[in-house]
C-alpha cells in the first residue's frame, strides 16, 4: 500500500507493506514514511528530507538529509547526512553520517566526501572533466557527454552561461556546455550582466540542434570599445532627426544609432578615436562625423562627447 501527497510545501510518502510465508507461517512488515522539506522561506536554495523504515521485529532505520547550494548559479552543492539504525534482535544502535560536496566550473567537477560510522571513517575525492580539441584551441570543460556545445565569444572573458550550474566562458571567451539534447533545439544565452566592462554582443541568445554524438559551435558577435553619447555638431545645419549612425571600421558586428530630437546618438564598442557616418536616407545629405575621446577615458562609464560632422 502506498499513499502520496502534499501539504502546504511539504511532500511525504508513507509505504506499508505485509507478507507472510506459506512455508513458515511467519509474516514481514514493513512501514516507511518519507518527508521532503522545502526550507527556502529561511534559507535559499535549502531543503532538507526525512525517512523512516520500520521492519518491526528487525530494524528500524532513520536518516536525515540537508541539502543547500550557496551560489545562485548552484555551482557549489553540499549534502549532510545523519542515519540511525536500531537492531531489534540484538539490541544494538548504529549512528552514521556523511558530509558531501560538490564543485562545478568550466574547467571540471570536483567532488569531495566524508562518511563516518562505528567501524569506520572514509575521505573521499574525485575530479571529473575534459579536454576537447577544436578550431580555436584546447579547451578544459566538465565531462561533455555525449553531445556538447561550444561556445565562442572572442574577448567576453568571465561571462556566465545561464541555466548551466558553474560555466563561464575562459580567458578566451570559450565555453564548453556538456550533455545537451540530441536533435532538439538548444537555447544558449550569455549573462549580459556578467560581461565584462567595454563588450557589448549583438544577440545574448543562440540556437543549435546538433546531431548525436556532434559538438555544436554556438558563436556570439562581440565588439569591444567605449560607450559614448555624441553631441553631433555641424558648422550650418542640424543633423535629421532619425538618421542612421554606424561605425566605419567594424566588420564583425553591425554598430548602429539614431539621432535624437536633441541632435544626440548612442554608440557601441567605438574605439578611442575615429569616425562615423550618419545617413538620412537621401544621397546629397549623408554626415561623416569625427572625434577623439579624451586620453583618461574608461571602459566602465558612458561618456559623452561632441563629434564634428560635415
Amino acid at each position: 500500500m502506498n499513499y502520496s501527497s502534499r501539504i502546504w510545501d511539504l511532500d511525504y510518502t508513507i509505504n506499508y507493506s505485509y507478507t507472510k510465508s506459506r512455508r513458515d507461517q511467519s509474516a514481514d512488515q514493513l512501514l516507511s514514511i518519507n518527508l521532503q522539506i522545502p526550507f527556502k522561506r529561511w534559507l535559499k536554495r535549502t531543503w532538507g528530507s526525512y525517512g523512516i523504515q520500520n521492519s518491526f521485529d528487525q530494524r528500524l532505520i532513520q536518516q536525515i538529509n540537508i541539502y543547500h547550494s550557496p551560489f545562485a548559479d548552484e555551482s557549489l552543492f553540499l549534502t549532510l547526512q545523519q542515519n540511525y539504525e536500531r537492531h531489534y534482535e540484538n539490541h544494538t544502535n548504529a549512528i552514521s553520517g556523511a558530509l558531501y560536496s560538490q564543485y562545478r566550473n568550466q574547467y571540471a567537477i570536483f567532488n569531495l566526501g566524508y562518511h563516518h560510522d562505528p567501524y569506520q571513517n572514509q575521505l573521499n575525492y574525485g575530479l571529473q572533466g575534459s579536454l576537447v580539441a577544436h578550431p580555436y584551441g584546447l579547451t578544459l570543460a566538465q565531462p561533455i557527454g555525449e553531445t556538447a556545445a561550444l561556445v565562442i565569444a572572442k574577448d567576453a572573458v568571465g561571462v556566465k552561461l545561464e541555466n548551466y550550474s558553474g560555466i563561464k566562458t575562459d580567458y578566451q571567451g570559450i565555453a564548453i556546455i556538456p550533455n545537451i539534447s540530441n536533435y532538439r533545439a538548444n537555447q544558449i544565452a550569455l549573462a549580459t550582466e556578467t560581461l565584462p566592462d567595454g563588450v557589448d554582443i549583438e544577440s545574448n541568445i543562440q540556437t543549435v540542434a546538433p546531431t548525436r554524438g556532434a559538438i555544436a559551435i554556438a558563436h556570439f558577435a562581440t565588439q569591444i570599445g567605449y560607450r559614448v553619447i555624441f553631441k553631433l555638431q555641424h558648422h550650418s545645419k542640424a543633423i535629421p532627426f532619425g538618421a542612421m549612425a554606424a561605425l566605419t571600421d567594424k566588420t564583425t558586428i553591425s554598430t548602429t544609432g539614431i539621432v535624437d530630437d536633441q541632435q544626440q546618438v548612442y554608440l557601441t564598442g567605438v574605439p578611442a578615436q575615429g569616425e562615423f557616418i550618419i545617413t538620412t536616407g537621401n544621397n546629397n545629405n549623408n554626415y561623416r562625423c569625427t572625434y577623439a575621446l579624451p586620453d583618461d577615458a574608461i571602459l566602465a562609464k558612458v561618456h559623452k562627447i561632441t563629434a564634428l560632422c560635415q
